[in-house]
């Protein structure tokens, strides 16, 4: 299968804009291809079965540096996407089957649309700003030492935030590196966010000394490193901190970008052939994804999650409350509130301008995100106070800069 048009485009577009990237070292070269990949998904939607995105040798290895691939129809296709020597783009090439290597989901991102005005990158938060002085103040020692105690206190940074700063579905503060080979940095903390990675140069590099409020620089394609929620300033941590999981006391339980994303397109496998509307599509959709947290929340990883639900889905059958045992905030919902936070959803989704632009299968992977946040909120505050909080993280979300 050739390349489609426009595809062909889509990359011959984003490698004149991102020369420098196609010309540059592996890493470069693998963030213009994950780039191409979310443009294509933006770009060109799929029917049931099929999806575009991005691909490794195996779960182990790193993404490739010039292909993107494609689920289709229980195969997974790919596309040399670049000349390796002369690193200029191939001209419609033809797939290759490569059933067995591992698929990269991505999320849909216009970069070819997208305009960044001026100071829209993210400013280090107040409350991740006092983090890196205290611990800085704490720590000195660590900050003017050796890299690997530098290091050591650039984790700490990340720990603390990730212990005082809970965030909505879809993000989370760690750690990074370049690439997965290679040491974290001794400097920066890093965030998930809405499918990207960015990252806050956190010290001067001469005087050793917090920077203030630096901004964030995006590095999608480096390597995110999940850290533990710790509190290293003992009872210091701000007040209202607690821990974006999914575990309801227990040990954290993080729900990926790509597991919401995975979980939107197996969903929409099953839900887009009984033709039902958008809304009872989002409806319908809130009911499993609350049942596939409540089984994340047990816990179980991802694949068991998914392969527990399985049996609700397939037949749209109704799932018969797996969620008991003390702590799981999955059980304090009832379906009526499911049903009210999907509209919810739709509501202020649609006052924001978002649901309208967006495909039934993006807004379920969104309502998915918010769901989890909810979660977050309900263990907390009760069922309208946590929608309230909900609506407040969306509209924050849509003012901040999705890069």
């Amino acid at each position: 299968m050739k390349l489609p048009d426009s595809v062909q485009r889509i990359v011959n577009d984003l490698y004149e804009r991102h020369k420098d990237l196609a010309r540059g070292p592996d890493e470069e070269r693998r963030k213009l291809a994950r780039m191409i990949a979310e443009q294509t998904h933006h770009d060109d939607p799929q029917p049931a079965g099929a999806r575009w995105g991005h691909k490794a040798s195996s779960p182990t290895n790193p993404p490739s540096k010039d292909a993107i691939a494609k689920e289709h129809l229980g195969r997974l296709l790919a596309w040399d996407l670049f000349n390796g020597a002369s690193r200029e783009p191939n001209d419609h090439p033809d797939s290759i089957d490569i059933t067995g290597q591992h698929f990269i989901a991505v999320a849909p991102v216009d970069h070819l649309r997208q305009v960044r005005p001026p100071g829209s990158a993210m400013r280090l938060p107040d409350r991740v700003q006092r983090i890196v002085k205290d611990l800085y103040d704490a720590h000195r020692n660590l900050a003017r030492g050796t890299d690997d105690e530098r290091r050591q206190l650039a984790r700490m940074i990340a720990e603390q935030a990730h212990h005082d700063d809970p965030q909505p579905a879809g993000a989370r503060w760690g750690h990074k590196a370049s690439t997965p080979g290679n040491p974290p940095s001794k400097d920066a903390i890093a965030k998930e966010h809405l499918g990207r990675l960015l990252a806050w140069d956190l010290f001067n590099g001469t005087t050793r000394e917090p920077n203030d409020h630096p901004d964030s620089i995006d590095i999608t394609g480096q390597h995110f490193i999940p850290v533990a929620a710790v509190n290293h300033r003992g009872g210091r941590a701000d007040v209202g901190s607690g821990r974006a999981d999914a575990g309801g006391g227990r040990a954290d339980v993080v729900i990926t970008d790509s597991e919401i994303i995975d979980y939107a397109h197996r969903y929409m496998q099953v839900a887009a052939p009984r033709g039902a509307s958008p809304e009872d599509t989002l409806r319908d959709g809130a009911y499993y994804a609350w049942g596939y947290v409540g089984f994340r929340a047990e816990p179980r990883s991802h694949t068991d999650a998914m392969a527990v639900l399985k049996p609700f889905l397939d037949p749209f059958a109704s799932i018969d409350r797996p969620f008991g045992g003390t702590g799981n905030p999955v059980a304090a919902l009832n379906d009526n509130e499911v049903i009210q936070l999907s509209a919810r959803f739709i509501e202020r989704y649609s006052a924001l301008g978002i649901y309208q632009r967006q495909n039934v299968e993006e807004n379920v992977r969104d309502q998915t995100f918010y769901l989890r946040n909810y979660l977050m909120h309900r263990r907390q505050q009760d069922h309208q106070r946590a929608l309230q909080k909900m609506e407040e993280d969306m509209t924050q979300d849509a003012r901040s800069t999705r890069v």
